[in-house]
């Protein structure tokens, strides 16, 4: 299982996300602190606190994850210092 911090600025970044996280065939899952749900699921997507970084976790062997991981790089979150 890998994770990775993101965060979404934009209505078009939550679709973004759907629409890639439906594309694989494995699960992703996007987290806050209080909830996980299923990253194809626009809707529950819509559930989560956008005012700190999320995480998206996928269950997938090396060989996807670094086919998929790149894609991600949008909703890379930025640290604050």
């Amino acid at each position: 299982m890998k994770q990775l911090q993101i965060q979404f600025h934009s209505f078009q970044d939550i679709q973004d996300m759907v629409d890639l996280a439906s594309a694989q065939p494995f699960p992703i899952w996007v987290m806050d602190r209080r909830c996980k749900v299923n990253a194809t699921s626009f809707m529950c997507l819509f559930s989560l606190d956008y005012t700190q970084p999320l995480t998206v976790e996928v269950n997938c062997d090396r060989e996807q994850w670094e086919a998929f991981a790149p894609k991600l790089t949008r909703f890379a979150a930025l640290e604050t210092v």
